[in-house]
């Protein structure tokens, strides 16, 4: 039994470094200039404004969102009279850069319209709120809060499929790496990561299996059953204590580990 570990997070990273969201702004507030560091994605929920980049001005309305790239500089100016409320998220690292880049923003087209008509404020709200929680950071909780935003935005913008194909494969790592840190945990549930990277269960389950080679529930028993092979050879581990570290109640961990190993659990560690 060989499992590829995927430890490399550079690969499939995303890190949230600035969120929040407010009341309307007084009138004719002006913010700025400020450079942006990160990817920040700001949403209009009421008023109106304009934002400046790099010397050039949009116009942005409620129901609208705007994103100012790294090392852009930035100023915010509320209407005078219809001052605008927003709310945002700044993200860094290489899914970040990808999936901006697939839904088309660019320096010159930085504003997507009509988001209200979508879930879109609804994933940010809920990627704030999950922010709000420290325990939540950084982790899978907030990590798949961020995927499952981006994954709405790949439906709202009608990405095609092929287009969307790497933002895809970058979900699968995340459940794969997600799996190979929590396989302890007695709760993971395949439906659930499914839901939490926005995958229908059935085209998650193909997309792991051609990645992996195994279905998405073989590669988590796999994965613990290789970890019991090692924790059955601690001295002091019983095997009622290794079923608990990798996973399992001790009434289903004999019958697991046979399955994949084709002996019990007390016969594999008398052997080595």
């Amino acid at each position: 039994m060989d499992l590829q570990t995927h430890s490399n997070t550079n690969n499939f990273e995303i890190r949230l470094e600035t969120f929040g969201s407010g009341n309307r702004v007084k009138r004719g507030h002006t913010y700025g200039p400020v450079l942006t560091s990160s990817y920040l994605l700001q949403y209009c929920s009421e008023g109106c404004g304009e934002i400046e980049i790099d010397g050039n001005i949009f116009p942005v309305k409620a129901g609208e969102c705007f994103v100012t790239l790294p090392n852009q500089i930035r100023t915010e100016r509320a209407d005078t009279k219809d001052p605008w409320a927003h709310a945002w998220i700044g993200v860094n690292g290489q899914s970040a850069a990808t999936f901006f880049d697939q839904i088309g923003i660019t320096a010159s087209n930085p504003i997507i319209k009509d988001c209200a008509n979508s879930r879109i404020p609804q994933r940010l709200q809920k990627i704030i709120e999950v922010a709000h929680q420290p325990e939540c950071q950084p982790n899978f909780i907030l990590a798949e809060s961020l995927f499952a935003f981006m994954k709405e935005f790949i439906k709202f913008r009608n990405i095609s499929p092929q287009n969307n194909q790497t933002l895809t494969n970058k979900y699968i790592e995340q459940a794969i790496y997600y799996m190979n840190m929590h396989y302890f945990k007695s709760d993971i549930n395949i439906q659930t990561l499914a839901d939490s990277m926005g995958l229908n269960r059935s085209y998650f389950y193909e997309k792991n299996k051609k990645k992996t080679g195994m279905s998405p529930k073989q590669y988590l028993t796999q994965l613990r059953i290789q970890k019991a092979c090692e924790y059955l050879l601690m001295p002091q581990a019983t095997i009622t204590s290794v079923a608990y570290s990798v996973g399992y109640e001790p009434s289903t961990f004999s019958r697991a580990f046979r399955s994949v190993m084709g002996i019990n659990p007390s016969d594999y560690r008398n052997e080595h």
